[in-house]
């Protein structure tokens, strides 16, 4: 019989394979070129779904990844449509 660790792992593995959740990097994890320098991947989604917010963008800090997800949501009142924009990013 496998250990927990190992059932976990696999759990995880099928949820990713079935879609049923996405893996991400952790933070810093992986960048992109911008300016010259590389940036962290999530502040370029971070600032991505800010650029949806319309009118709230003005009381939002575009790199602060977790508030935008918020007020993205907040906004669309859907959390598939989030989703996708993350998938599609």
């Amino acid at each position: 019989m496998e250990n927990p660790a190992q059932l976990n792992y696999k759990a995880l593995a099928h949820s990713i394979q079935s879609g049923k959740c996405i893996l991400v990097l952790g933070r810093g994890a992986s960048t992109y070129l911008e300016g010259g320098q590389d940036t962290p991947i999530h502040l370029k989604l971070s600032r991505q779904l800010w650029e949806g917010l319309g009118e709230q963008r003005d009381e939002v800090n575009p790199d602060d990844l977790r508030y935008v997800s918020q007020v993205a949501y907040d906004k669309s009142r859907s959390l598939t449509e989030l989703q996708i924009d993350v998938a599609d990013f």
